[in-house]
């Protein structure tokens, strides 16, 4: 990325931060390409994305990094949607921040930055892709943006899902998930088993047509009976609980 913003910043001969056309022409031809002038108008169209005649950085490179697979994209969509709760399509940054996992960040486990610098990075980073008048909110597409640029140097998907997964706590269960997907505590399992029992003790009764379910089971452990249970009226489909 360095290498591509001193290549662009070298062909901007006039230094005014925009290739014109003539700037973009010198440089195409210095490569030597096999391609004639009329493509080379034709693809300094493809370049300027605002049609103002001129070239920025941010088009420039837009252009020649590409877009986001749609693998790539759907892990962006998640991990924006892990901090857009309410699905507005924009975010406060700080809320971004308070969410962004920096620790977890791949140069800051190999220890080539601190969790502080990773975090400075990631702000700094937004920030050329936010404009200041939009104070501290992020959109979806701006968000979007910053990891477009960020993929173009991840060479695998694995590395790119490696590095969402971590800094944005992809692998973490939402509430109800955890609810659902947590093992029983022994005591919701001992009440689970008690729940069993009874049962089988009413199945018991209907079957030898004795005891109620309460009474079978209280006058066999020798406990008092629990009148909720023992004197609860009988159903109309005469199952007895």
């Amino acid at each position: 990325m360095q290498n591509l913003q001193s290549y662009f910043h070298q062909i901007d001969t006039s230094g005014d931060g925009k290739l014109d056309l003539d700037e973009f022409l010198s440089a195409l031809l210095e490569l030597k390409l096999d391609i004639t002038q009329q493509d080379i108008v034709n693809l300094f169209l493809v370049f300027d994305h605002n049609k103002d005649n001129s070239i920025d950085y941010n088009e420039f490179y837009s252009t020649l990094r590409g877009s986001l697979s749609q693998f790539r994209g759907k892990l962006v969509e998640k991990a924006f949607q892990s901090v857009d709760i309410n699905g507005q399509g924009q975010v406060d940054i700080r809320d971004l921040k308070k969410n962004y996992n920096a620790r977890a960040h791949p140069v800051v486990v190999d220890g080539r930055m601190t969790e502080h610098q990773a975090m400075i990075e990631f702000c700094d980073s937004l920030d050329r892709h936010h404009p200041q008048a939009a104070g501290f909110i992020v959109t979806f597409d701006e968000f979007t943006d910053y990891y477009t640029n960020l993929s173009s140097v991840c060479d695998t998907d694995a590395q790119f899902q490696h590095l969402l997964t971590t800094t944005w706590s992809l692998n973490k269960p939402a509430a109800g998930e955890y609810i659902k997907q947590r093992p029983l505590s022994s005591y919701n399992q001992r009440q689970e088993n008690h729940g069993n029992q009874v049962r089988q003790f009413g199945q018991e009764s209907l079957e030898n047509k004795t005891l109620t379910t309460s009474n079978r089971y209280y006058d066999d452990r020798k406990a008092p009976i629990r009148k909720s249970l023992a004197y609860s009226p009988p159903r109309k489909d005469g199952f007895p609980y």
